[in-house]
């Protein structure tokens, strides 16, 4: 199974659902173009899903009730749709925690004798740009040998993007840093702790 989680991405109003017939403030600032199904439009600047929409299918009825980020990212990460009992919305990972869908369909798979872990999530961990770790994506009441294992090979991880730098100092030194991370990203290998709750599958 993949699951592809856009955090901050892509908007739907910009993207699969762009309510042309909505007043401005509403529809997105995109055109609609069709699709190889008829009846179903997407953004202008989606041609190739667009010729594959045979492929795909739009959920409409998906949604949660909350415009938190962080609460937000965990009901979508874990498929809950309340928090676990007291959870405070905090940054930071909990025993007490629902577990990621990643956690639950790495559990439920038949073990593969690939010396691969059942979950693996690329191509970060999703921390918040002012520090601390947004929850939802690990093991939780499941334990952390269930935690997925961790490829960080994003840009993400310097810290010009955590909040360490001020605005200012990060908008001057973005472009030198991408010019730096082009150069140097590269895939790390698991640390110790990875392998330790990350197991190979037998």
């Amino acid at each position: 199974m993949h699951y592809v989680f856009l955090s901050g991405g892509l908007a739907q109003h910009e993207s699969f659902d762009l309510k042309p017939d909505a007043p401005a403030g509403v529809r997105g600032e995109f055109r609609p173009a069709a699709t190889s199904t008829p009846g179903i439009q997407i953004s202008e600047h989606l041609p190739g899903l667009a010729e594959r929409s045979q492929h795909w299918a739009i959920v409409r009825s998906l949604t949660h009730p909350t415009n938190g980020h962080t609460l937000g990212h965990f009901y979508m990460l874990t498929g809950r749709s309340t928090p676990p009992p007291g959870f405070r919305d905090e940054r930071e990972t909990r025993p007490t925690h629902w577990p990621a869908i990643a956690s639950i369909v790495g559990d439920a798979l038949p073990p593969r004798n690939h010396n691969l872990p059942p979950a693996i999530v690329l191509p970060e961990r999703l921390v918040h740009w002012s520090g601390g770790t947004i929850p939802g994506a690990y093991g939780g009441m499941m334990g952390r040998r269930h935690d997925p294992l961790f490829i960080e090979a994003s840009p993400y991880g310097n810290p010009a993007w955590h909040g360490r730098l001020s605005r200012v100092r990060v908008s001057q030194q973005l472009p030198g840093n991408r010019r730096r991370l082009r150069t140097t990203a590269s895939f790390k290998p698991p640390t110790s702790r990875c392998r330790r709750v990350c197991p190979p599958t037998a």
